[in-house]
């Protein structure tokens, strides 16, 4: 054992020529023999060495036993089980005598390697004994000592923390162990180590939280550890009912009233960490109201009675915390760093949510507040005027006058000398302009656009919310029915210039001000009209030199490194952005846009590499078949994205540019695809992509079929066999939402390459009919997933659409097939039945085409 802790002591040694061989020397050990090196890490964490040393050797145990990548989970998961079972019984009794070890830093490690153990083993069926060990520990009979008990407590909280809840058979008695943890005779360790297990727990509790006995327990614990003198005690409690409200917010009207009065109270006289988790209360009561009365509105459409409950709490209680919010509002802390969570930031958030639940009823709530402070000479309730009118921008529908009459003292405020005014100003301004861009009409618009121009040359954090402004005002030019009336191209190139100016001051990195103006500019080119095109043309040329310079910025560090990959990306995305608006019209800067995109790919930065494949798929749409000229250059590049599984989303760009190359160069594409289609094969049939690759791979499938026509032949049957291996698919819980979606883009992109495919293949005569055995099986699964419950509109809208291409295509040879009952009635469904009109329209022609076989 001394061996392995002068190798521990050396690994924490801050000269490298001590630390290095002897990480070296444990990584060896490590891969020679698993089950011994564990052995050995585990005698030092239950030695009598100091906490520092023993608390490595758990780290590294820790370490060998979880992982954020899946697959090396999945492989250590292996490794651990292949470990003979007397060496892991001998490891985990080790652990398990750690958690009553002296030192904190000790016990903490073994409680965490503890718990990696069980999240292996105990859905494996594994160590069953582990949590009647651990719920002994707890037993009000045990003589387990407070160190133990809190060990225990932090054991189980981190085993409740990740484990699938079906694994755990009775999650009652775990509940009933850590709420023990929290009651009055224990020690104030134990009891903030009860408090923060219980919070995970919590997700245990269905069952008890059914039963009020059980129910009033726990919630009695949890408000009496509310009213404790120690401030971390009482924060951890507050966590609890924080979970509690969403969880099982339709218990709490019992309780409402005793967490009303505590609440308040906190908010406030009480110490801000224990104030933050009051507000955080009911921001959560706010969410949870929210998601409910939207249901209810869901169900009122529905003309369904409602399924759910909502109580209205916040109705209830919105003139009483109101004023208790906005007085929070007036607390900043001026010194925080940008990422302290402070009680006026909570209180913003808590009054945002507010008014998106209660909506008109907190005007007058707030409204006198706001007219009182707006102008005051002490900054900070200047400052939480600003921010308590921006906070209650969305939810009201009453607000528009009072944006109107607030126009005039917010552009004033942009220069008021301090910078937090000016910064929610400009905040409140952009949300103006995203929420309400009809406010910025007529006499308002320019004073605006003047006063956010100039406040770009302020300080980075102002600068960003300008941005954030700017941004949505070109958000409002993009859609036809916010449109102001005045004259985009007049501010379209001040805008663009001052925006390109503050992406080049020395501070711009700081408060994400670059990337924000990068942004807004984007966004301004895609509201760009006609009247701006020979603007945006005119920054073509600007930006390829900007991206020329990126290649020759200097980097000395990772920070330098991500600089560079931020700025590239930043460009690219305008340079798309002008090839999709301009399009043939890039041709002049198009050799110059390629040789740019090649050597950003070069650069092997995921996230720019990205970006550049993308910019690819904009120019070929952009140049159509005289994209040929490039294809020679950019088709390796391609292959590669394709094969790049492991960079997921670069390679699910490479698929979509696929379908964008297939599109612009139609039979042009021919000599590229046995290469192409061989990849795209390759890569769904790959066990480790991304699932949510796939669905895009089968719709390329039907791009290029549509591209070269009977060409496509030649890849039929391997296409043919890859989306029936895909209709196959079945998902496991038909009550999973996530897989229910991914499982209608999975259908909508098979039925989306069944119409390219059918499409493409009857421009030939004689390709259409090898088509045939094809087709019993494709209107099969049509009738198949019309008959599902929980298909999406468009997937029943584009299975539908198949019916009609195959009537089309192969007319009387699929006429018996076609006119069955139950084909005419899958049709006739959507006619009648269905509530997209988009769907009605398809069906009612696919109805006219089988009426005319």
């Amino acid at each position: 054992m001394d061996t392995i802790i002068q190798l521990l002591n050396n690994a924490q040694a801050p000269d490298p020529k001590i630390r290095q061989p002897a990480e070296a020397m444990l990584l060896q050990l490590q891969t020679q023999n698993l089950g011994e090196y564990m052995t050995h890490l585990t005698a030092v964490l239950v030695s009598e060495q100091s906490g520092e040393t023993r608390s490595l050797a758990g780290l590294m145990l820790k370490n060998r036993l979880t992982s954020v990548n899946e697959t090396k989970y999945k492989q250590f998961c292996v490794d651990w089980l292949n470990i003979p079972t007397s060496i892991r019984d001998n490891i985990k009794a080790g652990v398990l005598q750690s958690l009553s070890a002296p030192e904190s830093k000790a016990r903490n490690a073994a409680a965490q390697v503890c718990s990696k153990i069980a999240l292996i083993e105990l859905p494996q069926g594994q160590w069953e004994s582990l949590l009647g060990i651990l719920l002994n520990n707890m037993a009000p009979t045990s003589s387990s000592t407070p160190f133990l008990k809190q060990a225990t407590l932090n054991t189980l909280g981190y085993i409740c923390e990740e484990i699938e809840l079906d694994v755990i058979k009775n999650p009652g008695h775990i509940l009933t162990a850590v709420v023990q943890g929290m009651t009055k005779d224990e020690l104030p360790e134990v009891k903030l180590a009860a408090a923060t297990a219980l919070e995970n727990a919590l997700e245990f509790a269905r069952e008890i939280f059914n039963k009020k006995e059980d129910r009033d327990f726990i919630m009695g614990v949890i408000l009496s550890c509310i009213t404790e003198s120690a401030t971390e005690i009482r924060v951890a409690a507050y966590a609890c009912l924080v979970k509690i409200a969403s969880l099982y917010y339709k218990f709490l009207d019992a309780y409402i009233q005793t967490i009303f009065n505590i609440t308040l109270e906190s908010i406030k006289k009480d110490p801000e960490p224990v104030a933050l988790q009051a507000i955080e209360f009911w921001s959560t009561v706010c969410d949870e109201e929210i998601y409910y009365n939207s249901v209810i509105e869901e169900n009122l459409r529905e003309h369904v009675n409602p399924t759910v409950q909502c109580f209205n709490f916040i109705k209830g209680a919105v003139k009483f915390l109101t004023p208790l919010v906005l007085e929070a509002l007036t607390k900043q802390d001026e010194h925080a760093d940008e990422d302290s969570w402070d009680i006026a930031m909570a209180g913003a958030t808590c009054l945002t949510l507010i008014a998106a639940c209660v909506g008109n009823d907190i005007i007058p709530e707030v409204v006198g507040f706001v007219k009182e402070f707006i102008l005051s000479p002490d900054w900070h309730y200047k400052e939480a005027a600003v921010m308590a009118f921006g906070s209650i921008l969305e939810g009201p529908e009453g607000i528009t006058p009072l944006i109107s009459e607030a126009l005039p003292v917010l552009v004033r405020n942009l220069v008021d000398p301090h910078p937090y005014v000016k910064d929610s100003t400009a905040w409140t301004l952009g949300r103006i302009c995203l929420l309400h861009p009809r406010s910025i009409r007529g006499n308002a618009f320019n004073p605006v656009m003047t006063a956010l121009l100039q406040a770009l040359n302020d300080v980075p954090r102002v600068a960003t919310n300008v941005c954030f402004a700017l941004h949505n005002i070109a958000l409002a030019f993009d859609y036809p029915e916010y449109r102001p009336a005045e004259n985009y191209s007049i501010y379209f190139q001040p805008s663009v210039h001052a925006l390109l100016a503050a992406t080049d001051r020395d501070d711009a990195d700081e408060e994400n001000l670059k990337i924000s103006a990068y942004e807004a500019i984007n966004e301004f080119i895609n509201a760009a009209d006609q009247p701006c095109y020979p603007l945006v043309s005119a920054l073509i040329p600007v930006l390829i030199e900007r991206l020329k310079k990126t290649f020759s910025m200097q980097i000395l560090t990772p920070e330098d490194r991500d600089a560079q990959n931020n700025t590239q990306g930043s460009i690219c995305n305008l340079l798309q952005a002008c090839i999709s608006k301009l399009g043939p019209a890039i041709q002049p800067y198009a050799d110059q846009l390629v040789e740019l995109h090649i050597q950003v790919i070069n650069c092997k930065s995921a996230t720019v590499h990205e970006q550049a494949i993308m910019s690819f798929g904009c120019i070929a749409d952009a140049l159509e078949k005289d994209f040929i000229k490039y294809m020679g250059v950019f088709y390796q590049y391609l292959l590669l994205g394709l094969r790049n599984y492991e960079e997921h989303e670069v390679c699910a760009t490479a698929v979509g540019v696929v379908g964008d190359i297939a599109r612009a160069l139609q039979k042009g594409i021919l000599p590229y695809c046995d290469d192409v289609i061989s990849a795209l094969v390759q890569l769904i049939q790959t066990p480790e992509l991304d699932q949510n690759i796939r669905p895009p791979i089968l719709t390329c499938f039907g791009d290029i079929a549509l591209a070269i026509e009977g060409d496509f032949l030649k890849y039929l049957s391997i296409a043919m066999s890859i989306l029936n291996v895909a209709a196959s698919y079945q998902i496991e819980d038909p009550n999973d939402d996530e897989m229910i979606d991914y499982q209608n883009q999975l259908r909508e992109s098979i039925f989306e390459s069944y119409t390219g495919i059918i499409q493409g293949l009857r421009a030939d005569e004689n390709a259409i009919q090898q088509f045939l055995p094809y087709v019993v099986n494709v209107v099969k699964f049509v009738l198949f997933v019309c008959n599902q419950h929980n298909r999406s509109d468009a997937v029943t809208c584009k299975a539908v659409g198949v019916l009609g291409d195959v009537c089309i295509a192969l007319g009387d040879k699929v006429k018996n097939l076609l006119v069955q009952e139950v084909v005419t009635k899958v049709v006739e469904d959507c006619i009648n039945n269905s509530d997209d009109r988009s769907t009605q329209n398809i069906a009612e022609w696919v109805q006219k085409q089988i009426a005319s076989l």
